[in-house]
């Protein structure tokens, strides 16, 4: 390796929720709107970043993505103009890309951005997904896109070829949180001690007497 002398093949993303977080400190997760100071000093870091080699911007807005004890990443709780702002920091048109887990935020907003900064923007969101309850949403997602590149927009999905899918065990089951008492946290021999208990299994049965639910008329 050290004869042949490699190029390591790997970039740099300067990241949204660790800029906020440098900047407004504990208060990036739970506080929505930064003051004007606190904005102007995230868009410099981003400036410095991008000087020092960083090729664009990551962020995120998935609902998902939350850290220890379920506190929301920064990012997901920002409003969509910070993120904007963040990105026409980079530079010029043309500069850096953009990759964002971008959740529910439609692709006409994306565009936005994208046209506003000159800027190329790949989305990873779960919409794009096949998701049976709403088959058509996976493909609006790509067709919006395909509109959006011949506007002269470049926005791209990045994201896996695959259904929508959730794997799960009943010792951290997170698909049923909204029945309490199957889903309290607990440590494993605790979790398992209270599964083997029939009054306890119950429980979530009744209160998930009507599951599935009836098909919602359009996506939440």
């Amino acid at each position: 390796m050290r004869r042949c002398g490699p190029y390591a093949n790997l970039a740099v993303l300067v990241g949204h929720s660790a800029v906020r977080t440098a900047v407004m400190g504990n208060d990036a997760s739970v506080r929505r709107a930064p003051t004007a100071a606190e904005l102007a000093e995230m868009k410099r870091l981003v400036v410095e970043a991008m000087a020092q080699g960083a090729i664009g911007l990551g962020a995120s807005y998935s609902l998902n993505h939350s850290g220890w004890g379920g506190v929301p990443m920064p990012s997901t709780i920002s409003d969509v103009s910070e993120f904007d702002a963040l990105v026409g920091a980079m530079g010029g048109p043309g500069r850096g890309v953009v990759e964002i887990s971008s959740g529910a935020t439609p692709v006409e907003t994306m565009e936005q951005i994208a046209a506003r900064h000159g800027r190329r923007i790949f989305m990873s969101t779960a919409t794009a997904l096949y998701n049976e309850q709403y088959p058509e949403r996976a493909i609006g997602t790509f067709d919006a896109c395909a509109a959006a590149q011949a506007r002269g927009n470049e926005l791209y999905i990045q994201i896996t070829c695959q259904p929508l899918s959730f794997d799960f065990t009943l010792i951290g089951p997170e698909l049923l949180r909204r029945a309490r008492q199957l889903s309290r946290s607990g440590g494993q021999e605790t979790v398992e001690h209270r599964h083997r208990r029939r009054s306890h299994r119950a429980r979530p049965l009744s209160a998930n007497a009507a599951w599935p639910p009836s098909r919602p008329s359009s996506p939440a």
